[in-house]
């Protein structure tokens, strides 16, 4: 019996862009949050994972990431770990896959040094794509992520995202991310995004609007 075969697999992903173009690694956007006051936000995402498949549907991780959210006091999060991941489902029209690591997360936070941290957790997500009538995609991601040092300062997040092409290149793509940090010094703990409009080939910028709560 032959060993199954190997299947690196490595990607980086930038979750946000900016709709002026005078940013264009992040976004940066002010909106009416309520009558007489303004929301202002600065949030940028970035990830890298590198998958090592040692079976057909078990594979190891390496990944990390690094946040900025204005919204939510948080002037940098950076996180580094590894662990498992495992294909629950896998067939010509949706997929799940679950993932667990071990991490460390350090925390920097706008408004005060003294609330900084160094915590040691571990990332819990999944992932799930169906496909639609259509040529259409549904994705779902979510994630919880607990500290173990510290179990005040935990994280949760998920995200929607449906595309559905209209025309050649062009797709309508509307989504939702919602985020929560349980231990801002101020501000929103919890923020949701509505986006975004955009087209296969990337001519457009995103669309993006801020809500904080």
């Amino acid at each position: 019996m032959t060993a199954p075969p190997r299947h690196p697999q490595s990607h980086v992903n930038r979750l946000q862009r900016l709709v002026r173009q005078d940013h264009p690694a992040g976004i940066l956007q002010r909106r009416r949050h309520d009558p007489g006051k303004q929301f202002e936000s600065s949030i940028y995402h970035a990830d890298a994972e590198r998958d090592e498949y040692f079976s057909p549907r078990v594979y190891a991780l390496a990944q990390t990431s690094f946040d900025h959210n204005f919204a939510q006091d948080l002037d940098l999060e950076q996180i580094y770990g590894a662990g498992i991941g495992w294909t629950a489902i896998k067939n010509p029209t949706e997929e799940l896959d679950v993932k667990s690591t071990l991490q460390y997360e350090g925390q920097t936070f706008i408004s005060t040094a003294s609330q900084d941290q160094n915590l040691i957790g571990s990332t819990v997500s999944g992932a799930w794509t169906a496909k639609l009538p259509f040529r259409s995609q549904f994705k779902q991601q979510v994630s919880w992520t607990p500290a173990y040092n510290n179990p005040n300062a935990y994280s949760a997040a998920e995200t929607n995202a449906l595309t559905v092409p209209f025309f050649k290149s062009l797709a309508l793509s509307v989504g939702s991310n919602e985020s929560y940090l349980n231990d801002p010094p101020r501000l929103a703990a919890h923020q949701t995004q509505f986006v975004r409009v955009h087209d296969r080939a990337d001519l457009f910028d995103q669309i993006e609007i801020l809500i904080g709560q």
